[in-house]
């Protein structure tokens, strides 16, 4: 949930973690807030939130392409072995860094769906 820090109204409610968030970062423009949950989840939102509350189709045919356009450089990554300790984000590279409870330390392109490199850490253990 976005919530009104002013007047703890809920704005928005976004849909996806199963489980509590663990980590939220923005990336280096504030345009995507990207989150990690305990079951190893990772999602990026885009900060005009108003696209996920509503839709699409009744933003009107102005913005429907420039919804559906920034839609489709949304961060889904599914971590099924671990969970997630630690996220970050490059956008000038489309990479995704992610630190896991399995030791790993693992980069991803292509918004998250594959898997550049995997390092195991051990004996590190990162927290």
């Amino acid at each position: 949930m976005i919530i009104d820090s002013y007047t703890n109204e809920i704005k928005y409610k976004l849909t996806g973690h199963t489980e509590y968030i663990k980590q939220l970062v923005w990336d280096s423009d504030d345009d995507w807030l990207i989150s990690g949950c305990n079951a190893g989840h990772i999602y990026s939102w885009n900060s005009k939130f108003e696209l996920y509350s509503e839709d699409i189709n009744k933003l009107g045919p102005d913005r429907v392409d420039e919804a559906k356009q920034i839609l489709s450089k949304r961060i889904e990554h599914q971590n099924k072995v671990s969970k997630i300790n630690g996220i970050q984000f490059d956008d000038e590279f489309d990479l995704l860094i992610t630190i896991s409870d399995d030791n790993k330390l693992s980069l991803l392109i292509d918004h998250g769906s594959e898997t550049f490199l995997d390092i195991d850490l051990y004996p590190l253990i990162p927290t």
